[in-house]
């Protein structure tokens, strides 16, 4: 074996050992992360409360739905101007806004024009209520029906988000997470259905009550993450409604109360609520903090800068802030809401992956050499980084004339 084999043999083993290491990180990164990132339990109701009570429901509960017109099945709206009354109390928000149903939607009707007309009527209820139009507020837009939408549901949403994104909010949608039976061996969920046909919209609500994935009405400790709603870009899962649906609860029947609902475990005079139960990544689902991509990316570019410019304590003061900046889940949150879920940052193994790279490359990047931490094997991954393929695998390199004529 010449010298030119026996770089390339050792190169190759690099790669595949530099490529394993990498692997089982992203794995172990991953499995840490659904273990331990925090979880927030909340819940949404038809009925609102009463101020009373909301003392005793902020024990057990993080944040709280919030309906922006009348409920399903309801005449009036209840949760008008109590924004403030949860406020007082802790409470984040899960905004919603009950859409139409299909059977509103047939002709001669527009369902293009009820959408936009709907948007118009959410954006003026969120303004009314004191929700600001700045860009980092989600209203969830409520369809109740589940499987494949019919054309006219899916122009209906479609419209509706458009014109809630134009005018300072982000459109979200509630919808179902459960396999619906197609034929010859076919299912689909709304989830999916929607975000095939409709990737204007990021940000989902899912409900999947049936059990499993579903325990039933149970609050949780420390309750799992959304994206076990059956729909893994979730952002919040309703896993119980009030009443129960029987065909689909009778594996938890026993988690419900003897009258078939769910309710609040603390407070004499919460005990008689009827709830929906919720669980989501955000203690404010409603909310996202925004931060313009542009800024983290100057920051990374003025902290190689500094790096590669200055002694070694600006470096590590540098690396400090910009991995603050880069890695903070709040400013991959504002990435990943405005991208679709094949790629985006908001489920949860991609959002570790992509703060644990953040964290890789500021400690590994142009400040590590003044770094001794680096991992023993991470030299394999910087002589390929850093060598010129061109040079090692030149004609020279293999051992063959340059004026061969010969081509790989």
């Amino acid at each position: 074996m010449n010298a030119g084999e026996h770089m390339l043999v050792v190169l190759s083993c690099s790669l595949v050992l530099a490529a394993t290491y990498l692997a089982r990180s992203e794995t172990n990164v991953r499995q840490v992360r659904e273990n331990s990132s925090p979880v927030y339990l909340g819940f949404d109701a038809n009925d609102y409360p009463g101020d009373a009570v909301l003392p005793d429901l902020r024990k057990t509960f993080t944040f709280s739905g919030y309906w922006l017109n009348a409920p399903p099945g309801a005449k009036t709206n209840p949760w008008t101007g109590k924004r403030d009354a949860l406020i007082r109390n802790g409470f984040g928000f899960l905004v919603l806004f009950n859409g139409r149903l299909s059977k509103e939607l047939k002709p001669p009707v527009d369902p293009s024009d009820f959408g936009a007309r709907d948007a118009e009527l959410a954006v003026a209820a969120a303004q009314r209520d004191g929700f600001p139009a700045n860009g980092s507020v989600v209203i969830y837009l409520d369809i109740e029906e589940g499987g494949r939408m019919l054309p006219s549901q899916i122009d209906y949403i479609g419209s509706w988000s458009a014109g809630v994104n134009s005018k300072g909010f982000i459109a979200g949608v509630y919808c179902s997470g459960i396999k619906v039976n197609e034929g010859k061996a076919q299912t689909i969920t709304t989830a999916d259905d929607i975000h095939q046909r409709l990737p204007i919209l990021t940000a989902y609500f899912i409900y999947n009550d049936a059990c499993p994935p579903s325990p039933g009405c149970v609050i949780w400790k420390n309750p799992p993450p959304p994206s076990q709603s059956g729909f893994s870009a979730a952002r919040v899962w309703q896993f119980a409604q009030s009443p129960r649906r029987r065909n689909l609860t009778s594996r938890c029947s026993a988690t419900y109360r003897p009258d078939g609902n769910c309710y609040s475990p603390v407070g004499a005079g919460a005990n008689h609520i009827l709830l929906d139960l919720n669980v989501s990544v955000s203690p404010d689902p409603s909310t996202l903090a925004r931060r313009p991509v542009h800024e983290v990316a100057r920051e990374k570019i003025n902290h190689d800068a500094d790096c590669l410019a200055g002694p070694e304590a600006d470096c590590e003061n540098a690396t400090r802030a910009s991995s603050r900046s880069r890695a903070a889940p709040e400013s991959i949150d504002s990435v990943a809401i405005r991208t679709p879920w094949t790629q985006s940052v908001a489920r949860p193994e991609a959002t570790s992956a992509a703060a644990a790279f953040a964290r890789m490359i500021s400690r590994w990047g142009p400040c590590a050499r003044y770094s001794n931490e680096r991992p023993s094997t991470l030299w394999m991954i910087w002589a390929l980084c850093f060598a010129s393929p061109p040079t090692i695998f030149s004609s020279e390199a293999r051992g063959s004339p340059k004026s061969s004529g010969t081509t790989m």
